[in-house]
């Protein structure tokens, strides 16, 4: 699962892979935190990302698909 956080008047977004969340339980984080909480988490490498709730512009949650390989028709 990927995410793409926009912070406010920040031209910058923060993209994270997340390995432990589903997007239902990922969405619920951005919401409570979107009400004046504080956006943290860890991604696939071991960083924290922490966002105070008041700067959150947009998350993006995009599922990985994988990758199509040769030349398929259609």
């Amino acid at each position: 699962m990927n995410i793409t956080i926009g912070i406010k008047h920040q031209p910058r977004e923060i993209t994270a892979e997340i390995e432990d969340m589903t997007p239902d339980e990922l969405a619920d984080m951005v919401e409570r935190a979107a009400e004046g909480g504080i956006f943290r988490l860890k991604d696939k490498k071991e960083r924290t990302i922490v966002v105070p709730g008041a700067c959150l512009a947009y998350a993006i949650l995009d599922e990985e698909k994988p990758a199509k390989v040769g030349f398929g028709i259609g």
